[in-house]
């Protein structure tokens, strides 16, 4: 997304990257941030205490380039693959050699593996080095995150030459060479592993790893294969979890395309007419039917709009009746789509629960005439419910079929995600009425 400083206000507060560039289109500087908005308006308000190098740089911004990444880890990554490829001009102004780290493998029998600035390079013994990058920090990060899959050693050589095991490997951080618990071959494969994963060859990776558990499955070595079963699920966590620089640079909208993504699949799964963009969800709490609340939470293009979220304290019903509760929050609700508040008719409206929920819900939706599809997501199983033929003449009449979706699947993950926060949202609102109302027996 592209801003400039009249406009920076309207940058979103999310995680990413800001670049700045002058008017002739010349990259300025590339910084990350936790929330792009806060950091962007830091560099034009008035009482800020920039430094002059700082200042000039401000002066010859013309254009802000944005780009949102889902995480402090991804935007470290990015805002290193920015500086090395472009090499911005402040970028080299306002930091020093010293700054940048690389990850380093040694030339020992049994490599160790350790963090070390550039200034260092020449130094020391001969070594293999990945990097640079613009930080220590993210080569703490990741490093941190690759031991867990790849343990290894990253002791001296005096410590080493004791051959006495550490902490590391008592964390399964290390296994323990100095002690011969692991052989050469082995070692030098595991090492060969991570090396791969920092050049970025995970699909190799995890084939490779698959071939050689399933072969020690076959030759019966079961407690080996569970080991490196573990690997590859630490291995498929790590590389869904953070996303390669290049991805961004080559798509940076990407987040939005993958939630647009997500609603397509969805609405193929639930066979819906239309792209499931305003989802909807509610929930009651009570307790034994007194401060009675319900919720309406919103997602807009797979993302919680909370500018949207409702509150509803129930009325008419002070005893456990969740079907009545649900109707009246869903009648109060749907009453206000002709009035001038602008409420939007949902594309797809969740439920929690089983069939007993989304019989109830549809039996209120057939009263109320709404043409709206309803499912449900039961917690026990995480099973989807829905209609089969919603037929609004039949009101009695109401047919079932479930959904199972993988675990994994990014369709149930954003449902789930819906669904729980439709409870957060109603038991933080309940909560809140339960202690007004003891607040007030204890002040009388």
């Amino acid at each position: 997304m592209n801003f400039t400083p009249k406009n920076y206000k309207t940058i979103p507060n999310k995680p990413g990257i800001y670049q700045f560039s002058d008017e002739t289109k010349s990259l300025l500087y590339v910084g990350k941030a936790k929330d792009l908005q806060k950091r962007v308006s830091s560099y034009f308000k008035k009482s800020s205490t920039l430094l002059p190098k700082t200042k000039l740089m401000v002066s010859q911004i013309k254009t802000i380039k944005t780009i949102i990444v889902e995480s402090e880890i991804e935007a470290l990554l990015l805002e290193a693959e920015l500086v090395n490829s472009k090499q911005p001009k402040y970028n080299h102004q306002l930091k020093d050699d010293k700054s940048f780290s690389f990850i380093h493998f040694t030339k020992e029998e049994f490599p160790r593996i350790y963090a070390e600035r550039m200034n260092q390079i020449l130094k020391s013994e001969r070594k293999v080095s990945f990097g640079p990058f613009l930080s220590s920090k993210i080569v703490r990060l990741t490093l941190d995150e690759i031991r867990k899959v790849f343990p290894y050693r990253s002791c001296n050589t005096n410590r080493f030459n004791k051959h006495k095991v550490c902490l590391y490997y008592h964390l399964h951080l290390c296994q323990a060479p100095c002690e011969d618990k692991i052989n050469f071959v082995d070692y030098q494969k595991e090492i060969n592993y991570l090396k791969s994963f920092l050049q970025r060859k995970t699909k190799t990776l995890a084939l490779n790893l698959k071939r050689e558990m399933q072969k020690h499955s076959e030759t019966e070595s079961f407690e080996k294969a569970a080991q490196i079963r573990d690997q590859i699920e630490r291995l498929e966590y790590l590389t869904t979890k953070f996303r390669l620089p290049q991805e961004y640079l080559q798509a940076p909208n990407l987040l939005e395309d993958l939630r647009t993504q997500v609603l397509i699949n969805l609405q193929k799964v639930l066979k819906l007419k239309t792209l499931p963009t305003r989802i909807e969800c509610y929930d009651i709490s009570n307790f034994q039917g007194k401060q009675a609340t319900g919720s309406m939470v919103v997602f807009t293009n797979a993302e919680a709009d909370k500018k949207e979220y409702r509150r509803f304290k129930i009325k008419f019903k002070d005893t456990p009746d969740d079907y009545f509760m649900l109707y009246e929050m869903l009648k109060r609700r749907f009453s206000r789509l002709n009035d001038k508040s602008h409420w939007k008719l949902p594309d797809l409206i969740v439920i929690d629960g089983g069939e007993g929920q989304l019989s109830k819900a549809i039996s209120i939706q057939r009263l109320l005439k709404l043409q709206v599809p309803i499912i449900s997501l039961a917690k026990k199983e995480e099973e989807i419910y829905m209609e089969n033929q919603p037929n609004l003449l039949e009101v009695s009449k109401v047919n079932f079929h479930k959904i199972k979706l993988s675990k994994k699947s990014k369709e149930l993950q954003l449902l789930q995600q819906i669904r729980d926060e439709a409870h957060r949202f109603a038991i933080t609102y309940h909560r809140k009425l339960r202690e007004m109302k003891l607040k007030k027996e204890f002040d009388l």
